[in-house]
């Protein structure tokens, strides 16, 4: 099963491979690439959202109550769905890019020590290359 990259936006596409995102390190380096992107994205997103309803609820409140369109119990109402919905997608999508960014960091270290260890056994097979 592969990696659905047909889906837009960073949330939508979190959830459309939730599957693939619970295990992080069956996926290529490309697919791991594309996720880390759209997680980033969804976080991105997601606290843009809750900073501009916030300064919207915060503009609101200066307003004469007569001018005010909604009540207090629909803005207390709007504000913990912002935060429990909004809020908890961005805390789960910011564990997730922490999980590829941290399997990314893996496979670049371990590529890393390959390249030594090749670069070490060269050196000792050819000890004319090196200097004395």
């Amino acid at each position: 099963m592969s990696v659905n990259t047909h889906i837009f936006g960073g949330l939508p596409s979190l959830m459309a491979n939730f599957e693939h995102l619970t295990d992080v390190s069956h996926l290529t380096d490309d697919e791991l690439s594309e996720m880390a992107e759209r997680a980033g994205a969804a976080v991105s997103e997601c606290a843009f959202i809750m900073e501009t309803v916030g300064r919207l609820l915060d503009r609101m409140a200066r307003l004469p109550v007569h001018e005010q369109e909604l009540g207090l119990e629909q803005t207390a109402r709007l504000s913990y769905a912002l935060m429990s919905e909004i809020g908890g997608a961005m805390c789960h999508a910011a564990d997730i890019l922490a999980d590829i960014q941290h399997q990314q960091g893996y496979r670049d270290g371990h590529k890393q020590a390959v390249l030594d260890m090749e670069m070490e056994r060269k050196q000792t097979s050819n000890p004319s290359d090196t200097p004395s």
